[in-house]
């Protein structure tokens, strides 16, 4: 059955679950009340996300006099970077956990229900599954996603210049310290909140990779002819659309960043070209890279199967030729119904997806969903820059 026509059962508990159905910062999520153990409920879990993320920022910003107050030269409700980081990508990388991550345990158990794996190697797949939710469960990643956020956090605040931060986090004092409510709550929250959770999909990133390092290292059941031009291996690949929602919540990071310089300094879109360019290789280079550990095993099977099936394919051609050309054969009274020729031509069409065979099971596809999920939050920015009259008539220029 193909990975795209079972729905998997994401309400079962975490030790029964998918090989990726856990680890940083799970623990953190159950503690923090994000989601019940066990249990993935998305609209709950998305809706707390952003509860503890973004409304206390709000709340305090409001007491604080720095939610809309006119004397206020950048308020909290203007600042749409944390808007994006706290409406949108937290909730977003939360919902993915429960729309994602079951994608990746269908497509694992896809190397069985496709046929691909032979019997001797049925309990090296079984190790694989079982050392992917031992590093899933281990503490150890969810104690570095936690001290890696916090570092983060450190670095990216502790030299940032007052002038450059927003208003609404500044208070009294100078340094460190002249932080407000809400500015405190950023730093200490909300921002190690978004950061652990960006990291833990980094994570299930490596541990994806690992598991398809494991199976390139089985001696899987490859077809070269396979209709698919990648052995059999292209399932593999539909990981890139499991990651998308990932995707979705980088680009919308960025999109927020964008935005609030367009708003409030009056930045065009161009000056970020290379800040865009950058998060779209960034993204591809970060999911698509996994499924390329098969690269060597697809150039030997390709240049395996290119003779083998090269000399079939040869040895036909010149009985062919042999048959219909030099004995001067004849065709009979409609040349397009005789066998040879029509089983010769199939026979080709066999080997030519040998020769096409691609050597990483991903494609064009895939790639376009991973970079059209990261772009698509920089659409409402190109409502700011340009009316939406102007954008509606350039695309349809595009399109008619």
């Amino acid at each position: 059955m193909g990975a795209g026509t079972r729905e998997p059962n994401v309400n079962v508990p975490t030790a029964e679950a998918g090989p990726f159905d856990g680890g940083p910062p799970f623990r953190l999520e159950e503690w923090l009340h994000l989601r019940r153990p066990g249990q993935h409920r998305a609209g709950r879990e998305t809706l707390i996300a952003a509860g503890v993320g973004w409304l206390p920022l709000a709340l305090l910003a409001a007491v604080h006099g720095d939610f809309i107050w006119a004397g206020v030269p950048g308020p909290f409700l203007l600042d749409i970077a944390a808007h994006a980081r706290y409406l949108v990508a937290l909730p977003a990388l939360i919902l993915a956990e429960s729309v994602c991550i079951p994608r990746l345990g269908t497509l694992a158990r896809d190397f069985v229900d496709s046929g691909l794996l032979r019997d001797p190697d049925r309990p090296r797949f079984e190790a694989a599954i079982t050392s992917t939710r031992r590093l899933r469960d281990s503490v150890f990643p969810e104690i570095a996603v936690f001290l890696l956020a916090y570092s983060i956090v450190v670095a990216l605040v502790y030299p940032l210049p007052i002038h450059l931060t927003p208003e609404w986090q500044l208070g009294a004092g100078t340094g460190l310290g002249a932080r407000s409510p809400a500015g405190w709550w950023h730093v200490l929250i909300s921002l190690p909140l978004l950061l652990m959770l960006l990291l833990g999909w980094i994570w299930r990133v490596v541990l994806w990779t690992r598991f398809l390092w494991l199976m390139s290292r089985l001696n899987l059941r490859l077809l070269a002819s396979h209709p698919d031009r990648c052995a059999g291996l292209h399932f593999a690949g539909h990981s890139l659309s499991a990651f998308a929602l990932p995707a979705f919540a980088m680009g919308a990071i960025v999109a927020g960043g964008i935005a609030t310089r367009v708003v409030n300094d009056g930045a065009t879109l161009l000056d970020f070209k290379y800040l865009v360019l950058g998060l779209v290789i960034f993204v591809v280079i970060l999911f698509a890279s996994p499924p390329l550990v098969f690269f060597a095993k697809l150039l030997a099977h390709r240049r395996r199967g290119s003779l083998e099936y090269g000399a079939v394919a040869t040895r036909v051609g010149r009985e062919f030729e042999r048959e219909w050309v030099e004995r001067s054969q004849s065709f009979g009274a409609n040349p397009l119904q005789t066998q040879a020729f029509s089983a010769t031509t199939d026979l080709y069409q066999v080997v030519a997806k040998v020769y096409e065979m691609r050597l990483v099971p991903i494609d064009m596809r895939g790639i376009l969903s991973l970079v059209a999920a990261a772009v698509l939050p920089l659409f409402p920015v190109l409502l700011l820059v340009l009316p939406f009259d102007v954008l509606f008539n350039k695309l349809m220029g595009l399109l008619i």
